[in-house]
């Protein structure tokens, strides 16, 4: 959950071992949030309307960024964003990948009772 998901995927079956090229094109399908809802235009014909189409349902699946459920300077985006938001990186390999690692250090003092 949330936004700016990084996501690996192995293409090992697409590159060329002799040439370690892509063999023709890699397409990514990216799919829309669970929660569709309406836009505020199609909102605007009822009444108590927010600019999250009227029942939230935009704003379910929103991340962190609400504005793009919608909000009473914005109409809503029906996807919210969904797509390639940086750089897609093609990254060669062997057999072992640490990624995002986290360590913590602690330094044990010893002082000298004597």
């Amino acid at each position: 959950e949330g936004m700016f998901l990084r996501h690996i995927i192995d293409i090992t079956k697409f590159v060329n071992k002799s040439s370690l090229l892509v063999d023709g094109d890699i397409k990514l399908y990216m799919e829309p949030p669970y929660h569709p809802g309406q836009v505020t235009s199609i909102c605007k014909k009822k009444s108590n309307c927010t600019g999250q189409g009227g029942d939230h349902e935009l704003a379910k699946d929103a991340g962190t960024i609400q504005f793009t459920a919608g909000w009473d300077w914005m109409q809503g985006i029906p996807d919210r964003n969904t797509g390639i938001w940086d750089k897609v990186d093609i990254i060669h390999t062997h057999q072992v990948r640490i990624e995002d690692s986290y360590i913590v250090r602690t330094i044990r003092i010893v002082t000298d009772s004597t």
